[in-house]
């Protein structure tokens, strides 16, 4: 992290607030973010996160509070209410911060190479010839240069989101804003997005993150903010945070230790790992009635089922994008026993 005395930060949030309607989710959000940040946003669902970023590249109208970028502030007017900003306030905040969307929001008639040139002829106007060469070398550099000319449609959930990225950069952001970028992926496309963001991590750039991947926080952030309510209750370096947590909710929200290995488990995995723990007697009860100990005898293929049944439960339950709420996890829980983690 840069020395705040010695830089201007390139964002600046001064009592941010956001109601819609009677709702008031954000409740005077300050924050001060330097070059070469990377701050992880973490909280549970409905507390702001999104809303905040959001509100910083305008794509919500803040009802109160200040928002400077890069050391312009964006100025809001109001007329007995917040009126929406004119372009040229939008067109600041959108050339100086890219806004990283839970999907690629390509236009679809387009290609990907199309996709990743269109703003940078036609809003920073610069040269086409510069901008496909600079497209190019961006492709290469999230991993999927063979798509320059397939069409959104075409590409997996992870390969759009690398798209996204690229799509990003090509703007020359000051900062990058990712709300929740591995949200709608599978497990296994995870890991791709997830990599290229580390590479970004790794050459000092500027980046605030909503994300549920506590580990990618903890290992990557420079610094963790969580929010709960509308409000920041954690905000701190991101080793420091997660070893001594200040907040109490804070420390309800993060998961379990892995006893074994001494390192942070997903909330996911946290959560079914216990409810794994609370099926030991029903498990143990069901295995019982396979097994004669006494002989040493046993029905195989009773035992193989149950277990097989088992581990595809387990599988399901991580591979869904709601496990952690445990709704899916119940759907495959054997109706006998209790439900998946709430």
């Amino acid at each position: 992290m840069t020395d705040g005395a010695t830089m201007q930060p390139v964002i600046s949030l001064r009592n941010l607030r956001k109601s819609f309607g009677a709702l008031e989710v954000l409740k005077g959000i300050s924050l001060d973010a330097y070059r070469g940040d990377v701050i992880a946003i973490l909280g549970s669902s409905g507390s702001g996160k999104s809303t905040m970023l959001r509100c910083i590249n305008m794509l919500e109208i803040p009802t109160a509070g200040e928002v400077v970028v890069t050391g312009e502030t964006v100025r809001l007017r109001k007329r007995g209410m917040v009126s929406p900003l004119p372009t040229a306030g939008r067109s600041t905040v959108s050339a100086r911060g890219c806004h990283g969307l839970p999907e690629f929001q390509s236009l679809v008639h387009m290609t990907i190479l199309e996709n990743l040139i269109e703003a940078p002829i036609h809003v920073q106007r610069r040269p086409r010839a510069e901008c496909v060469a600079e497209a190019m070398a961006l492709l290469e550099k999230v991993g999927i240069a063979d798509k320059r000319d397939a069409y959104p449609a075409h590409l997996s959930g992870g390969q759009q989101q690398r798209a996204a990225i690229a799509r990003a950069l090509a703007m020359h952001p000051e900062v990058m804003l990712f709300d929740e970028p591995t949200s709608a992926l599978d497990p296994e496309r995870v890991g791709e997005v997830l990599a290229v963001m580390r590479s970004l991590a790794g050459e000092g750039r500027t980046m605030l993150l909503v994300t549920h991947e506590i580990a990618f926080a903890r290992d990557v952030a420079t610094r963790v903010l969580f929010l709960h309510e509308g409000v920041i209750e954690e905000d701190g370096p991101a080793d420091e945070v997660f070893r001594n947590p200040k907040s109490e909710r804070f420390r309800k929200f993060i998961p379990t230790r892995n006893m074994a290995e001494g390192t942070l488990m997903s909330t996911r995995d946290a959560e079914i790992l216990q409810w794994i723990f609370a099926q030991q007697d029903n498990m143990v009860s069901l295995l019982s009635a396979l097994v004669n100990v006494d002989s040493g005898s046993y029905d195989k293929e009773g035992v193989d089922a149950v277990g097989g049944a088992f581990v595809a439960l387990l599988r399901r339950a991580r591979s869904s994008d709601r496990g952690a709420s445990g709704r899916r996890f119940r759907r495959y829980a054997p109706r006998r026993h209790s439900g998946g983690p709430a």
